[in-house]
């Protein structure tokens, strides 16, 4: 939206479209406008913090010590404003305007400004005791949509943010006693739950016929942050899950929730846990380009049991596989040779052109099944001694070959020895099977901070 200018009455911006202002209704003739271009319409917390106490001061010093003061005082307190990113839009003597979001945006900006608030004035006060000296501040905060852009005459103009929230913002702040934060209503609905406030108070200011609503935050009730929130939410279902594995009841659990609940985080403390306790882990995660390649997962997990990469040469991974079926299926040779041959499709690796025959000749379910068969078979005589637990996260990524195979898996092998868990972020990748699998289902939600 482009602006013509600022109304003459109020200060608020005006489109090129229309001849009246639509704060306050004013109606403005051509070239009656105050004339201010703007780049973008951004929505903002606008922070004006005033210092009281140099006039005096410069009763009883030289100038330029109370300019050497004020540049010392400045870099003090302004720390806060760096810190919760804020951008400092300009001086005007004892006077200081900030702003949050103006140049990069975060949801929490109106938290930031507060906070960096409360801290500007406990700085404050520190620097008034360390250097012997009666020094106030007084600050006012307002949110809303600003206009921001270069301002001036044609010669010189300065990059800043224009409109009737940074009038309000400096009016609030000319109002607020010494040592006080007033913000606005606007301010105050978007985090009312985060600090303690005063009850609420009505103020008269230049320029507005009706009063303005504004409170005086005190201090932060929870400064929980989002990762606290999630370790939360994570310690119970770990707790959950510990029980699952101790009781050995089921032997699958689907933890399903969307992408940023801390599903990954879970899983990766789970398994601390788990190797920590000598519980034979299996862990892996899928990534968005696994579902291109048949059986991916599925290979994944089985190089893992054969302590091999999925990338590591065929030479590696067969004579893995060969000494690992040796000692699996020790003198039945029919069982070794069959598992060799099936599971060698799964891994890519190179096959005897018999076999190929026999292969090509299979109709496709015929195919999949003995693969299914043989995978099962491989686990089967592996879990026999080695109760196990395989984790698999993103399993909404994987091909579907992998996650027929381990619906099948899951149906066909017992509680006492294995667990699969699993995470989604939908619950389509259950597919039917001959019979249903045991299986628990857990949803994750994304929690408010608070």
């Amino acid at each position: 939206m482009k602006f013509k200018g600022v109304c003459p009455s109020c200060d608020s911006l005006l489109p090129t479209y229309i001849n009246f202002c639509l704060n306050c209704g004013e109606f403005v003739r051509q070239g009656e406008a105050n004339q201010q271009s703007a780049d973008e319409l951004k929505k903002v917390p606008v922070l004006f913090a005033d210092i009281s106490g140099f006039t005096k001061l410069s009763e009883k010093i030289s100038p330029d010590e109370v300019n050497n003061i004020i540049n010392e005082f400045f870099e003090y307190i302004l720390k806060p404003v760096y810190c919760y990113e804020g951008t400092i839009d300009k001086f005007i003597g004892d006077c200081v305007m900030i702003l949050f979001g103006a140049k990069s945006s975060h949801l929490d900006d109106p938290k930031r400004a507060v906070l960096c608030a409360l801290e500007m004035l406990k700085l404050c006060n520190e620097f008034s005791v360390q250097k012997n000296l009666k020094i106030s501040m007084s600050i006012g905060i307002n949110y809303g949509i600003v206009a921001i852009g270069k301002v001036g005459g044609y010669y010189e103009k300065d990059y800043t943010v224009i409109g009737d929230v940074v009038n309000v913002a400096q009016r609030l702040q000319a109002a607020a006693p010494e040592n006080t934060i007033y913000v606005s209503e606007s301010i105050y609905r978007e985090i009312f739950d985060l600090f303690l406030y005063s009850e609420a108070k009505e103020i008269y200011v230049k320029n507005k016929s009706n009063p303005i609503r504004c409170y005086i935050p005190l201090e932060i009730i929870n400064e929980a942050t989002t990762f606290d929130v999630i370790s939360r939410i994570q310690d119970s279902y770990l707790s959950k899950l510990f029980n699952i594995i101790a009781s050995k009841d089921t032997n699958s659990v689907l933890l399903l929730g969307p992408n940023g609940v801390g599903k990954t985080s879970l899983l990766e403390k789970l398994t601390n846990h788990l190797v920590a306790n000598n519980i034979k882990t299996y862990y892996i995660r899928c990534s968005f380009n696994n579902y291109s390649r048949p059986y991916l997962l599925i290979s994944q997990i089985i190089c893992k049991v054969l302590n091999v990469s999925v990338d590591d040469v065929q030479t590696i991974k067969q004579h893995r596989l060969i000494s690992f079926l040796d000692f699996l299926f020790k003198d039945d040779l029919e069982k070794k040779e069959t598992c060799f041959k099936f599971l060698s499709i799964i891994l890519q690796l190179d096959i005897e052109d018999d076999f190929r025959n026999i292969v090509s000749s299979m109709t496709q379910g015929d195919l999949e099944f003995e693969i299914r068969q043989n995978v099962l078979l491989f686990f089967d005589a592996f879990l026999s001694s080695n109760f196990s637990i395989f984790l698999t996260d993103d399993i909404h990524y994987a091909d579907i070959e992998s996650i027929q195979i381990l619906e099948y898996l899951k149906t066909n092998l017992y509680c006492d020895k294995v667990i699969f868990i699993i995470t989604s972020e939908n619950e389509s990748i259950h597919l039917n099977a001959e019979k249903p699998s045991i299986c628990r289902n857990y949803h994750l939600r994304k929690q408010r901070n608070f």
